[in-house]
Order: structure tokens, then C-alpha cells, then sequence
């Protein structure tokens, strides 16, 4: 996503713009739970991926307890959304004659002021610049600063995103048009 959304704002700027993605097929289908703040949603205009049909808008966020009752709620108006559909705004706006799938970054080497990428498969590219958006283990990161590694941020979240089909009617009715939370004990 962060390449995509740096290769969005660099053609913006009038850069040409080459991205090249690992995964051999196009990226579809993956996660859900994605809230659309202000910046997220400025920089989507910015970058010219832009914000229609993002997700589903919401008016407030709830909190029930185990038995469906509501035991807090705050009014903030929020679209909520999925990385698939961000990824498919900001897709588009890359010609696909310039995303490239299947290329397995391998090393990077500096050549006065451009750089030779080399990919597993074979392949080397020339670049005045190398934005390495590989992801929490990436591989660019680990040759040009090996020290810095991920570390376990102390916390997690469990989301869940049922179809709506498989919801009754009552439980549609009390939390479909909300961003709905739930706490467990001691969480």
C-alpha cells in the first residue's frame, strides 16, 4: 500500500514512475477494518486515487457487551473500508504498463547517481530512486539498514468482518450502521 500510495504522489509530481510488485498476481481480496480518517482520506485526493464509493459511512461508534447490550457510544461520522479497496483506488492510478508483477527484490547496488536493482528472477533496473515498500520483513530494508528490525508493538486487535448475510435481522438492524466494538474481560 505505501508504494503504491508513494507512486501515486511522485507521478503527481511529474516523476515517471516503474513499480514492481513481488506477488505474481494482482493483489485482491485481502483484509478489512480499515478506518477512514481525515488524512487518510486527503491523502487519497492527493495522490489522485481519489474517494468514490470508499466504503460504508458510519455516524458513531458503539461498544456492546456480551449480551448485544450498548454500553458506550461516541458520535463520529467515519467511512470505514478495506485494503482491497484502497489498493484498487490507487492500482488505477498506476498505467499498467508500469506495474510489474512477479519481481522478487534481490540487491541493490549504487551507480554514481542512479541504482541497479536486481531481482531474484533475473531481471536489473535502472533508477534515480528506490523506494523499498516490501513490507513488515523487507528485504531492502535489511541491506541498506540490517539494524533496524521490526519490533512487537506491545498490543493486538482482533477484527472481525461477518457477511452480512449471515447476520439476523436483529443484529443487522443493532449494529450494521455503526462501527461496533466489543471489549472482553480485561481487555
Amino acid at each position: 500500500m505505501s508504494g503504491l500510495f508513494t507512486a501515486s504522489f511522485l507521478r503527481q509530481i511529474g516523476w515517471d514512475v516503474d513499480v514492481f510488485e513481488r506477488s505474481p498476481v494482482e493483489l485482491v481480496g485481502r483484509g478489512a477494518g480499515i478506518t477512514g480518517h481525515p488524512e487518510l482520506l486527503q491523502a487519497l485526493e492527493a495522490s489522485g486515487a481519489g474517494t468514490r464509493d470508499l466504503g460504508v459511512e458510519v455516524d458513531k461508534r458503539i461498544t456492546i457487551d456480551r449480551d448485544g447490550r450498548i454500553i458506550g457510544e461516541k458520535p463520529l461520522r467515519q467511512i470505514l473500508t478495506s485494503w482491497d479497496r484502497l489498493q484498487r483506488l490507487l492500482r488505477e492510478t498506476i498505467d499498467p504498463a508500469h506495474y510489474h508483477l512477479g519481481h522478487t527484490f534481490d540487491h541493490i547496488e549504487q551507480d554514481g547517481s542512479e541504482v541497479r536493482v536486481y531481482f531474484a528472477e533475473g531481471g536489473i533496473e535502472r533508477a534515480d530512486l528506490l523506494v523499498g515498500a516490501d513490507g513488515v520483513r523487507s528485504a531492502v530494508r535489511g541491506q541498506v539498514a540490517p539494524q533496524v528490525q521490526p519490533i512487537y508493538a506491545g498490543y493486538y486487535i482482533w477484527r472481525g468482518a461477518p457477511k452480512e448475510a449471515d447476520l439476523t435481522a436483529q443484529t443487522l438492524r443493532s449494529i450494521f450502521p455503526y462501527f461496533t466494538f466489543f471489549l472482553p474481560e480485561r481487555q
